[in-house]
């Protein structure tokens, strides 16, 4: 009984050291989270990245064929200080604050589906812009042109690829 005792205590002990520690190191903030899935009925192609606010990102693909298997492609980087600048400025322009999801309907079977999402962090609250399709931009489209080609490189020349990620969807 004494024994078993002992080895809980330990148990506890270890978990609780191993949480202090986890805690000890906080994840650095996260600035934007950008989405995007395109696809169609043969092949889609989802998209997405998560920028730190100390510049690093990491960047996940996820390439389907129809009858093939996933193609995964994950990457991780840290952006140029003028990069990092242009993206704050374009995330605190006034009418990027102002922005909200529209009201669009999501249709259950799209043959061109083309969904953006865009989730800032704005002192600990989340401004989350949802659109489903193309179409459903037609309204922000001016406004959200500058986030769009910013994110371009960055989805081009993703960084350096991590052979042995996991897929997270770039949740934070």
């Amino acid at each position: 009984m004494t024994a078993i005792l002992r080895l809980l205590s330990f148990v506890l002990v270890v978990t609780l050291w191993a949480a202090a520690v986890e805690n000890s190191s906080p994840k650095p903030e996260v600035l934007v989270r950008l989405s995007e899935n395109r696809g169609g009925v043969m092949a889609s192609e989802e998209v997405c990245t998560l920028v730190y606010a100390n510049g690093q990102y990491r960047s996940e693909t996820v390439s389907r064929r129809r009858g093939d298997t996933d193609l995964l492609r994950v990457a991780e980087g840290g952006l140029s200080e003028p990069a990092l600048t242009e993206l704050k400025e374009i995330l605190n322009n006034s009418q990027f604050r102002q922005l909200t999801s529209p009201n669009a309907p999501r249709r259950l079977a799209d043959p061109d589906v083309n969904a953006l999402s865009v989730t800032v962090e704005r002192e600990g609250v989340l401004q989350e812009l949802n659109y489903p399709s193309k179409a459903s931009r037609k309204g922000s489209e001016q406004i959200l042109k500058p986030l769009l080609q910013w994110w371009q490189p960055v989805r081009k020349n993703p960084g350096k690829l991590v052979d042995t990620a996991q897929r997270t969807r770039c949740v934070w």
